[in-house]
């Protein structure tokens, strides 16, 4: 599908509202036919149910597991302000006991197919404070980038990642940089960056779709 070059793959599973469920749950039978496409070296996803819910078939009907990574949870924080912060590298300092929050569990049924990390059992506690509190999710994503990077030297050339809107959103400037006002992502869609020779990242999917960059796209 596409080519064999370090990827990550970021698919992203909103909250739904209840007249929605019906439609998600569609969407999310039709995974795994989306990623038949792809050869996934290692898939991590945030800890939350839906999001298992949304790569469970995947796995099922491939064999696969994917690693919980606590890193990828959403958060609600003021996203123009998180881009401020960014923009000024202003961004407050990590704190050292941001995965301090619930203890991420998973059914008897769901085992055979997650794996929880042995260094991140519990979920982030987020500050208050309304930079604190960005402060704590861009560091969060930050290791999750750190992460990705050390996996890809030990030899995974193409990573999937199951997370969420703003979390995704926020994960997607940190890892390609700016590339202008994005359309919302949808439910059960994905972007995907690849690794350039530089060792940066460039866009190359967004919503599902080949993404052109400095094309005035608009939003919804």
């Amino acid at each position: 599908m596409y080519k064999r070059q370090p990827q990550v793959v970021v698919l992203v599973r909103l909250p739904l509202a209840l007249r929605e469920l019906a439609l998600g749950e569609e969407q999310a039978a039709a995974i795994p036919e989306k990623l038949a496409g792809y050869q996934f070296d290692f898939i991590a996803l945030s800890p939350t149910w839906r999001t298992r819910q949304t790569i469970l078939g995947f796995l099922e009907k491939t064999g696969r597991h994917g690693e919980i990574w606590p890193e990828l949870e959403e958060f609600d924080v003021d996203e123009k302000r998180a881009h401020e912060l960014l923009a000024a590298n202003a961004v407050p300092s990590a704190r050292p006991d941001i995965f301090s929050g619930s203890k991420i569990s998973v059914s008897a049924e769901e085992r055979p197919f997650f794996i929880i990390r042995e260094d991140a059992e519990k979920q982030f506690k987020l500050r208050d404070g309304r930079d604190e509190r960005i402060a704590d999710c861009v560091n969060s994503l930050r290791a999750a980038i750190a992460r990705i990077k050390q996996r890809q030297l030990r030899g995974d050339e193409s990573i999937l990642l199951v997370g969420h809107a703003t979390s995704g959103q926020l994960l997607l400037h940190l890892l390609v940089g700016d590339e202008g006002e994005l359309p919302t992502i949808k439910n059960a869609q994905m972007w995907m960056a690849e690794e350039q020779p530089d060792g940066t990242f460039a866009l190359k999917v967004y919503n599902d779709e080949p993404f052109e960059p400095h094309v005035d796209r608009g939003k919804p």
